[in-house]
């Protein structure tokens, strides 16, 4: 006979339905290089002892005007045959909306520690800045010249190669391929 007893009230709002002992890992990036507008992965491993199957991902702490976060994906690795000690790998996707030096989020969890019977938050963040370069269709400013003239690809075509267009029923079809139109047509 076993005897569960509830949770106890009330639960913080920022509770992952981790019940157990939790650490989490320094997160980290995976990528070495990191762009503007350009999407990175976010590792954030949880290891411990506990409800894995239950865990809600933590939670990201980050601003808005420099980051846009999508819905991470999980995998567990497990230390035991039953599953309750283990390693559960959260990887978000992030898209830094700066350029320069960029903190990463900070990564929250929160959890209920079945030894102390308290509910315990952990905050992680990365060991250090990274490095955002500029994105990669951003027009350069110089000094002397505050609004650098964009030429998009289409642009460049026409400038720097043979282009050919041949317009069907109000559609452009264009190529720097000569017989290009001959296979639009087929």
């Amino acid at each position: 006979h076993i005897n569960v007893l509830p949770l106890p009230l009330p639960q913080p709002d920022n509770f992952h339905q981790a019940i157990g002992f939790f650490q989490i890992a320094t997160p980290q990036p995976l990528e070495k290089e990191f762009i503007q507008n350009e999407p990175l992965t976010f590792s954030v491993k949880v290891t411990g002892k506990g409800n894995f199957e239950n865990i809600k991902a933590p939670t990201l702490e980050l601003d808005s005007q420099t980051w846009r976060t999508y819905d991470p994906t999980s995998s567990f690795e497990s230390k035991d045959p039953i599953g309750y000690n283990g390693e559960l790998t959260f990887k978000y996707t992030l898209v830094p909306l700066k350029e320069g030096l960029v903190d990463l989020p900070t990564v929250s969890f929160c959890f209920f520690n079945t030894a102390t019977d308290q509910y315990e938050n952990i905050s992680r963040k990365a060991s250090a800045p990274i490095s955002v370069k500029p994105a990669l269709h951003a027009p350069v400013i110089t000094p002397g010249n505050s609004a650098p003239e964009v030429v998009n690809e289409k642009q460049k075509n026409k400038i720097n190669e043979p282009h050919y267009s041949i317009t069907l029923d109000a559609v452009e079809w264009e190529s720097a391929c000569p017989y290009f139109w001959v296979w639009q047509a087929l």
